[in-house]
């Protein structure tokens, strides 16, 4: 009996053993999430993350995938503009690689930070990775949006090419009947209407998609998910404003 019970000690040793093995693989090798799945069915897909309880995968296959994104927008561009190959170039790519990494990993913590604190708000109580989790998703879906994005650049330069010129009026024009007349001019072109709708459409998706996610893995009312979608956002953007403001203002004293 003794050895019987040592044996069946011995095999749920073993069992753990390549339970534990196998997690560990499951962390160290790139799975590339199921896109289709999260366009089309986005309820299997969050159904399908559910027992994901780690935070390394996550941003492993995120950065993996914003890596990707930046390397072929810079090809993208640079082919598209023409701009000659030299060392200048060579070194603001590459602060911009470093800077993009930096980013892709910060980036996802500070947006499901301030999702989560509003959550506190609605009195959600799963912890912060439930949170965390579906913003990180999301934005693998804009991403994915971005390449999308740049396909249909790339498309429209060559068959309806954009006017930027209008860009340029709307920033550096004082007179706000100017500016108004640059946007018309500009959202008037069938080239920017058409990324303006894709860009429209990638909100839309990747709104939908985070209450979805707030709701499935914080277990909370649809509501509360808007709300706190919409709140978290809002408040990004209102950081991104200032940083800006604050930017040009040292530009200008300097």
């Amino acid at each position: 009996m003794a050895k019987r019970g040592k044996k069946k000690t011995e095999i749920s040793k073993i069992e753990k053993q390549e339970k534990v093995e196998e997690k560990n693989k499951e962390n160290l090798s790139f799975k590339i999430p199921n896109f289709k799945q999260m366009f089309l069915k986005p309820k299997e897909f969050l159904n399908s993350v559910e027992k994901q309880e780690k935070y390394q995968p996550l941003i492993r296959d995120f950065v993996i995938l914003y890596i990707f994104w930046f390397i072929i927008s810079l090809i993208i561009t640079t082919l598209v503009s023409k701009i000659p190959f030299n060392s200048e170039l060579l070194s603001s790519a590459v602060l911009g690689f470093v800077n993009g990494i930096i980013f892709a990993v910060i980036a996802p913590f500070i947006l499901a930070g301030a999702t989560h604190a509003i959550l506190k708000i609605f009195k959600a109580k799963e912890g912060f990775f439930n949170t965390y989790k579906p913003v990180i998703y999301s934005l693998m879906i804009a991403i994915i949006y971005g390449f999308i994005m740049l396909i249909a650049g790339l498309i429209i330069q060559f068959t309806m090419p954009i006017d930027v010129s209008m860009l340029q009026t709307i920033i550096t024009a004082q007179d706000q009947n100017v500016v108004i007349q640059a946007y018309k001019d500009y959202i008037g072109q069938p080239g920017a209407i058409i990324l303006l709708f894709i860009n429209l459409i990638a909100i839309i998706h990747i709104f939908i998609f985070s209450v979805l996610g707030l709701m499935k893995f914080q277990k909370i009312q649809k509501i509360k998910a808007i709300f706190a979608v919409l709140l978290s956002w809002i408040i990004i953007f209102a950081l991104l404003v200032l940083l800006a403001i604050l930017t040009s203002s040292q530009a200008a004293i300097a």
